[in-house]
């Protein structure tokens, strides 16, 4: 592992544990038991810092999306795919759980969330449109702006369930906050699971 990979470990560690906020690299450099100078060489700024951890955790999400995208279509794939990311977003927790904090301090941060967030809504679009085609989900999910509101609302749910699990559940235990908020993105599929589709993700509670 490279001086910056370490880095980048121990002050994921450090924002865990704390919050990005109470942070600086001060702190880290203490942790790692290293100078500040040795560490402001890899990273100048604590935005530095969380802009390759921002990406860190964006490229990793695309990775799993598009692998699932490219792979064998099924709704078990999918939901596979779904609790993969949720186990990564709460890895990295002490960024995601202010993403709009996060934003405000580091601007490139925002550039690429934006940049990013146009390829997976595309994604999005040709999954669940697949999922039609093969009678997994009902037809009816693409009338009118029906399939853009279910992307957008889950696109929500995903970036900011951290957000409300810090604030009512601090303390509950990882599985049981990814289990318990996977079940709420998922659920606003349920209108639109045919019985086909519900075969597929039984395994999942539904």
């Amino acid at each position: 592992m490279t001086t910056k990979e370490k880095i980048l470990e121990a002050a994921l560690d450090q924002f865990n544990s704390h919050g990005f906020h109470k942070i600086t690299i001060r702190h880290i450099a203490s942790a790692m038991q290293i100078s500040h100078g040795n560490l402001a060489y890899h990273f100048p700024n604590k935005a530095k810092i969380l802009e390759e951890l921002h990406k860190q955790l964006v490229d990793t999400i695309e990775t799993e999306i598009r692998r699932t995208a490219s792979g064998e279509l099924s709704l078990t794939a999918c939901f596979e795919m779904y609790l993969k990311i949720f186990e990564h977003l709460f890895k990295y927790r002490g960024i995601t759980t202010d993403l709009p904090g996060l934003m405000r301090l580091s601007p490139a941060t925002r550039d690429y969330y934006e940049k990013v967030a146009i390829g997976r809504k595309a994604i999005g679009h040709q999954l669940y449109r697949g999922f039609v085609q093969m009678g997994l989900l009902d037809a009816s999910l693409l009338e009118g702006d029906r399939l853009e509101l279910l992307i957008l609302q889950q696109y929500i749910i995903g970036e900011f369930w951290l957000a409300h699990a810090s604030i009512l559940f601090p303390h509950d235990r990882q599985d049981d906050l990814i289990n318990h908020y996977l079940r709420v993105f998922a659920a606003l599929m349920l209108p639109y699971f045919t019985e086909k589709g519900k075969a597929q993700v039984v395994g999942f509670g539904f």
